[in-house]
């Protein structure tokens, strides 16, 4: 699968590419509240069609304390940016 310098590359960049090459594939994110904690997921699988399909996930921890207005679009652009870069992008 494509290698791509994921530190440096800008999320939307990697979205473009990870689209382009699996147009089969599937990204869900999620969000669930612990505690005192707000947790951002994203699971995204090559191939949806193929039950062995390479897939990833990525998450984020924020405190609701620390959270701000926007900043919800924020952390979840940044689990999937870190699913994306396990799964090699």
């Amino acid at each position: 699968f494509p290698s791509h310098d994921s530190e440096h590359a800008k999320v939307k960049d990697r979205l473009k590419s990870f689209w382009e090459s699996n147009p089969h594939g599937s990204i869900t994110p999620s969000t669930s509240v612990l505690g005192e904690v707000m947790i951002f997921k994203a699971h995204i699988i090559a191939d949806k069609s193929d039950p062995s399909s390479r897939d990833a996930t990525g998450s984020r921890y924020v405190k609701l304390s620390d959270l701000k207005p926007g900043d919800y679009e924020k952390e979840e652009t940044l689990a999937v940016g870190r699913a994306l870069a396990f799964i090699g992008y």
